[in-house]
């Protein structure tokens, strides 16, 4: 969001722009102090139905809104404050009242006179110290850096040895990675880079790492991998010292998205999928974490129901607020994603289980009855395209399911070796 000075904002926008930073700036205020807000806040009769409706939505304390939003805010009122009388300081309500009157005409004149007791209300029932929320907004003193340290003296112990220390028996590999690292094609994006170039950046870096084999240490030897999970820990742990989105980036492609296919995965299809994940031909998503599920994987509520007729698993997300949830790779590069619901035949629930849902084509469009958004910024990790993926009844072959420790015959019959329903 750009910065905005009051005259962009219409007054009742402009009069509650302070409580909306409070609200969000810093988690302080509970769910129900926020809902308060909101209460008190659309209930004045100054607000427009426009003005309304968005101070609504920004008060929603199931939705709060992105980082970028709430930066934009800050930005707006750390512009402001100078510009505003010093006895607007005082309080929430002075500065709101401030803010709607620099709105209305520019010069602190000609808002409407009921703004200052309804903001003050707000505030009271609150109990919020406003003097101290406003000095909060003001822009901080510049940051006269870190001291001056002097060169470092020659270390007084044998470096290499404790290399050898730090490596232990996964040396050869750690140094393999870290000669990869030193490449001038892995040399640190710009601070500026924006978060869709950092995302294709690391997607970049990835493919090289994958051409290197890196992908596919952990893999069975038979579809071309390493067989060595101890290879792949090790070359996440390194990758992890240059960029941590690459390490997570690496982690979910060959980690979660292959790891779960080379673990839960029949013969058949460890060997028509592993090769493609190991390339990053076949870039994807390991989709088992749902906006409402808490830690309670056992009781997802995404579901796969066989549709005999057709010989079909039909993938849906009840309810809205059942998606999947900070899906890494989702929101740009993933093909396919392992998906974890409720295996159902005929109203029968075999409990959770992993299937193979496409999210693109092969030209990077989403794929039909599939819905996904970006999670957007990121602290530290915008290198990362987490996403959040509704089904809306996405069928799939019935030899989708991961099938190593479950099978659904053509003829609907569930077997699986482990007889315990849990």
């Amino acid at each position: 969001m750009p910065p905005l000075t009051p005259d962009d904002l219409p007054a009742g926008l402009a009069a509650v722009l302070p409580f909306l930073y409070v609200a969000w700036a810093d988690g302080r205020l509970t769910a129900d102090e926020v809902d308060a807000i909101r209460t008190h806040v659309v209930a004045q009769p100054w607000l427009t139905d426009e003005e309304r409706t968005l101070l609504t939505a920004y008060l929603d304390p199931t939705a709060p809104p992105d980082a970028a939003t709430v930066h934009g805010w800050a930005q707006t009122l750390r512009t402001t404050l100078p510009t505003v009388p010093a006895e607007a300081r005082d309080s929430l309500a002075a500065l709101g009242e401030a803010l709607a009157t620099l709105s209305v005409t520019g010069d602190g004149s000609g808002a409407d006179p009921d703004i200052r007791a309804a903001l003050a209300e707000i505030e009271r029932a609150l109990a919020l110290d406003g003097a101290e929320e406003v000095r909060g907004m003001e822009t901080p003193a510049p940051d006269p850096g870190p001291p001056a340290i002097p060169p470092a003296a020659p270390p007084a112990f044998d470096v290499a040895a404790l290399q050898a220390v730090f490596d232990g028996d996964r040396a050869a590999v750690r140094n393999r990675v870290r000669g990869l690292l030193q490449d001038p094609a892995f040399a640190y994006p710009e601070p500026s880079i924006t978060k869709e170039d950092y995302r294709e950046r690391v997607l970049t870096w990835l493919h090289l790492l994958a051409d290197a084999g890196l992908g596919s240490l952990a893999f069975p030897p038979e579809v071309g991998g390493g067989g060595s999970i101890g290879d792949f820990i090790a070359s996440f742990e390194t990758i992890a010292f240059h960029d941590l989105s690459l390490a997570v980036k690496y982690g979910v492609q060959f980690g979660l998205w292959g790891g779960s296919v080379a673990q839960l995965g029949g013969e058949a299809q460890k060997a028509r999928l592993l090769p493609d994940i190991g390339s990053l031909a076949l870039p994807g998503a390991f989709a088992m974490s749902e906006r409402a599920h808490g830690s309670n994987v056992r009781d997802l509520q995404t579901t796969a129901t066989l549709d005999r007729e057709t010989d079909e698993w039909v993938i849906l997300t009840p309810t809205e607020r059942d998606h999947k949830e900070w899906i890494g790779n989702a929101a740009a590069h993933a093909r396919m994603s392992t998906v974890f619901a409720q295996l159902v035949i005929d109203g029968e629930s075999y409990g959770v289980h992993a299937f193979l849902v496409p999210l693109r084509g092969d030209d990077g469009r989403v794929v039909e009855n599939v819905r996904i958004e970006d999670s957007g910024h990121k602290m530290g990790l915008n290198g990362v395209d987490n996403g959040r993926v509704w089904f809306d009844a996405v069928r799939i072959p019935r030899t989708n399911l991961l099938n190593h420790f479950a099978q659904v015959s053509h003829d609907g019959v569930y077997t699986s070796p482990i007889a315990s329903e849990g």
